[in-house]
């Protein structure tokens, strides 16, 4: 069973609580509690375990469902859902158990109103940054497709060949960079919330020793 120190006790703690530990308040908070000293625990660092994940995942899924050799569009993305199933169960545990660090929480039942609010805060944005980045390569290759399909087939000219290819990548180019900046400014708004998250949660030890 994968486990890690209580920084309390040392303890062995799972890694994964039980089903019913997992979805309850406290552990779908992300937190655990230690089963020698009962304190609860909750780690520092998690945010940027779960981004570096994410982003490490949504690369590895990306050059899988476009450059994987041979097969179909379905193909590909059997394989890149097999990928993530794979490092899901192998890669996301293996970055806990290494970098993972825990921290004794004050007061494991309670957050405050102001960690509470930069948590829904950071959450939102993450998810509403990672949609935009993924509506963005959909709609490139959307374009791409009805360009190689439906348009470049009916041009008649070299010349309205060319300018339909130049047309469309000043689309892509527009839409991607649009996208990205979109995207990336939700996800550096969820990264600050993050740090006043952490900031918040800082004030509540201070404000318990």
């Amino acid at each position: 069973m994968l486990t890690f120190k209580c920084p309390g006790c040392n303890a062995s703690i799972p890694l994964w609580p039980g089903v019913r530990a997992r979805f309850s308040r406290q552990g779908r908070r992300g937190k655990r509690q230690c089963p020698s000293c009962g304190r609860w625990l909750e780690l520092r660092n998690g945010y940027f375990l779960s981004m570096s994940y994410g982003l490490a995942l949504g690369g590895v899924l990306l050059i899988a469902a476009n450059f994987w050799p041979g097969g179909s569009d379905w193909d590909r993305f059997g394989v890149a859902l097999v990928l993530a199933l794979v490092s899901g169960f192998t890669a996301a545990p293996f970055m806990l158990l290494r970098f993972g660090r825990w921290r004794i929480l004050a007061d494991g039942y309670r957050d405050s109103p102001e960690f509470t609010r930069w948590s829904r805060v950071m959450n939102a944005s993450a998810l509403i940054g990672f949609t935009i980045l993924l509506l963005a390569l959909v709609a490139v290759e959307l374009e791409v497709r009805y360009l190689l399909l439906s348009r470049l087939p009916r041009a008649r000219t070299w010349a309205a060949m060319d300018t339909l290819f130049h047309r469309t990548m000043l689309t892509i180019g527009l839409t991607f960079s649009a996208g990205l900046a979109a995207g990336l400014a939700a996800l550096v708004i969820s990264a600050r919330a993050a740090v006043r998250r952490q900031r918040a949660r800082d004030a509540e030890h201070q404000g318990a020793a």
